[in-house]
């Protein structure tokens, strides 16, 4: 069975790179040089842009366009043999000024897609403070980063389960039970109105992370909602 990543989840290929064979980037020499060549071409002109003071927004939005264009025409090998190129050039320094992307890059929990990541991406109010202290050219970024298709989807996954773990309850009453793995900070049960109302008999929320477990015990202290480190 082939396994077919779309590029935009917080499931990246990254974690999935030590299960999956993956060939020899000199099958793909002429190709990768091609490649090579049109990855220093976007960067360069995204430097000129940057030097120039064009708009952060627009810089990232024109770039991000490029390299999906090149991602999806060159095979994976190809792309993974780029990611060090990309990542080496003096531009990263500029972007990494985006919270959200600095968070993702950095992954100072030790893993992708931890909960702090999903906050910047949910643009939630625990990390206001860290977007309000950044520099302008990171506002920017994030004001375009944070509206990328993946960002909008995982804030309409947020909300998704926010309405049906409330008309579950609706439907069931008061001796409804929820089960969240993975649970992060479980930014879905702040808007939970059957939550609030003390209308579920238990939300267990299971996570790896025991910083988010910890967070989720004081943020839900006194409701329904059951953390649990595994």
């Amino acid at each position: 069975m082939q396994t077919v990543l779309d590029g935009k989840s917080l499931i990246t290929a990254e974690m999935l790179a030590g299960t999956l064979p993956r060939g020899k980037i000199e099958h793909h020499g002429e190709a990768f040089e091609t490649a090579r060549a049109e990855l220093a071409l976007i960067l360069h002109a995204t430097q000129q842009q940057v030097e120039q003071d064009k708009n952060p927004a627009e810089i990232v939005g024109r770039l991000l366009s490029f390299l999906n264009g090149l991602h999806s025409k060159v095979h994976p090998d190809v792309w993974h043999a780029l990611i060090p190129v990309a990542q080496n050039h003096p531009i990263l320094k500029y972007f990494l000024e985006d919270p959200l992307t600095h968070w993702s890059f950095t992954k100072p929990r030790g893993y992708s897609g931890d909960a702090q990541l999903l906050d910047y991406i949910y643009c939630d109010p625990h990390v206001a403070e860290s977007v309000a202290n950044a520099s302008e050219v990171g506002k920017a970024l994030y004001s375009h980063t944070q509206n990328v298709p993946s960002c909008v989807a995982a804030r309409e996954r947020r909300d998704l389960l926010t309405r049906y773990v409330d008309e579950i309850a609706a439907k069931n009453g008061p001796e409804t039970e929820v089960l969240a793995i993975a649970a992060g900070h479980l930014r879905e049960a702040n808007r939970s109105v059957a939550l609030t109302e003390g209308r579920l008999k238990r939300w267990v929320a299971l996570d790896q992370d025991p910083q988010s477990v910890g967070l989720i015990s004081r943020d839900f202290q006194g409701t329904a909602v059951e953390a649990i480190d595994g």
